[in-house]
């Protein structure tokens, strides 16, 4: 699944650790989700 570039209100939450960086997305509330290469990831993935 891919979603088309837009502002939308949220964050955008990187983290750093053993050499990685993982990004995370998330609206103004209280989703937020893993994503690699701007694609959301599924569990288990």
């Amino acid at each position: 699944m891919t979603y088309r570039p837009q502002n939308t209100p949220g964050f955008l939450i990187r983290l750093e650790a053993a050499g990685r960086i993982y990004e995370y997305h998330s609206d103004a509330a209280y989703s937020i989700i893993l994503c690699n290469d701007g694609r959301p990831v599924r569990s288990g993935d």
